[in-house]
């Protein structure tokens, strides 16, 4: 069964630009007082105060930036020409280290440091759990996908949005903009591989990049993933034969038989706009038509003019 097939063991390229600098040989002493003040007995000397950081002292941080997220070099060179400008002002910036060494906070600083050719103060923090880098924020948003990047998940951003979608359909009923309470958070998202098959999703979201979405690009790869997962939740076998079916041309449908379907997918694909629901602007309303559809082919009912779905509901359906 194609949900069964094993992993990938494509590693996503690009991931840390700072891999380059694993095999640098530090030329300054910032390493060893980073050390020093990590393994210092008293707190307050965990905190490095008013660093001058110079270029190859940014060189040598960046040796231990070994489980960061992916850098975003865009942000990289607007800081680096903010400090070519001399325009970059200290307000209190801090960098920041864990217990085991390695570098949670400061990369795109440090970066843009050493782009810029420049020396710029910040303070350093060491002595932090390893684990509070989900809460951290270094001059731009943490992402869910950021955060799955660094526990080394591939396809990151994708299966973040995934399990996003799965957190919202469980919580509350339902996937797109109108949520009623709070967003899902980072943390969340991170407790969610652990506690949930994560597995079982990376697998549909394999399936979902390499087969489905390419079938049929009126889904995106991560609705997909998150159909495919919740469905196989309920029938693994009959989950990969449905998802398989919805994603082929109508015309290849036999009617009698998968007439559901095959009116789901008419209109993932054209929509019923006379109606008032455009599937390009409306997630929920796709999903009401999956489950739907799930649903009666699951049953075997009798072929109908139209499946019958309720557009207006204020949750999705349940696949039974």
């Amino acid at each position: 069964m194609v949900i069964n097939q094993p992993k990938s063991k494509e590693k996503d390229s690009n991931r840390f630009i700072s891999e380059a600098f694993l095999t640098h040989e530090p030329t300054t002493n910032i390493i060893q007082r980073i050390s020093e003040a990590n393994s210092a007995k008293r707190m307050n000397e965990h905190v490095m105060l008013f660093e001058k950081i110079t270029p190859p002292m940014a060189e040598d941080v960046l040796t231990i930036n070994t489980s960061n997220r992916p850098i975003d070099k865009a942000l990289v060179k607007k800081y680096t020409k903010i400090m070519e400008a001399d325009k970059w002002l200290f307000a209190g910036q801090m960098w920041k280290v864990s217990k085991s060494g390695i570098l949670l906070d400061g990369q795109h600083e440090a970066f843009a440091v050493r782009d810029s050719r420049t020396t710029q103060t910040f303070h350093i923090h060491t002595y932090l759990p390893d684990e509070c880098f989900v809460v951290l924020d270094d001059g731009k948003k943490r992402s869910a996908g950021d955060v799955l990047a660094v526990m080394g998940f591939r396809n990151y951003n994708i299966l973040a949005a995934a399990i996003k979608a799965e957190i919202y359909y469980r919580i509350q009923g339902k996937v797109g903009a109108n949520i009623n309470s709070g967003r899902v958070s980072n943390q969340e998202v991170a407790d969610w591989t652990k506690e949930q098959n994560i597995d079982l999703m990376e697998r549909c979201l394999d399936y979902s990049r390499s087969d489905l979405h390419n079938k049929f690009p009126y889904l995106t790869n991560s609705t997909w993933a998150f159909v495919y997962y919740t469905l196989s939740k309920r029938h693994i076998r009959l989950a990969t034969d449905f998802v398989d079916l919805l994603s082929r041309g109508e015309d290849t449908l036999h009617k009698s038989q998968n007439w559901a379907i095959q009116d789901v997918h008419k209109y993932l694909k054209h929509g019923f706009r006379s109606e008032g629901f455009d599937p390009k602007k409306n997630l929920d309303a796709k999903l009401k038509f999956i489950f739907t559809g799930w649903n009666a082919w699951r049953k075997g009912d009798s072929p109908k003019p139209k499946l019958i779905v309720d557009l207006k509901a204020d949750k999705i359906l349940k696949p039974l």
